[in-house]
């Protein structure tokens, strides 16, 4: 099967609270916002994997993500992810994570005409396109 799309959230749900600006609450309602804003405005023809790099297992937050239909990546045990988010860095754990999600998926490869990476705090809109209309331009 070939998806429409597939889109990758990144996302932490557990960060040291002095680094971050939002609560673990509010970090959760974003995501479940990331994640009905792609269910509305996509193709229904989509996967979702969340990517998150979690300074400790989040699996309880994580678990209700799955509930809504979205594949989750943990990848708080991966090597540096932990150390990197004790020092705050954060770009580096969020790319570090999409490395260890990209070797993970040349194992579980899916097909799709097009791969998203959003933020776990934005959300799509009605102006969104998957831009299918341009591929014979």
């Amino acid at each position: 099967m070939t998806y429409d799309a597939i889109f990758l959230i990144t996302s932490a749900m557990k960060t040291i609270d002095a680094l971050s600006m939002y609560s673990k609450e509010e970090r959760f309602k974003q995501l479940v916002e990331t994640v009905e804003s792609i269910k509305k405005y996509a193709s229904p023809n989509h996967l979702i994997y969340v990517i998150d790099g979690s300074i400790e297992d989040a699996s309880e937050e994580l678990d209700k993500i799955e509930k809504l239909g979205v594949h989750v990546f943990k990848a708080y045990d991966y090597p540096n992810v932990k150390e990197y988010a004790q020092k705050g860095l954060k770009i580096f754990i969020e790319n570090l994570c999409l490395l260890y999600f990209v070797d993970w998926f040349k194992q579980n490869p899916q097909k799709s005409k097009r791969i998203y990476k959003i933020s776990g705090r934005y959300t799509l809109t009605e102006n969104f396109t998957h831009g299918f209309e341009h591929e014979n331009a």
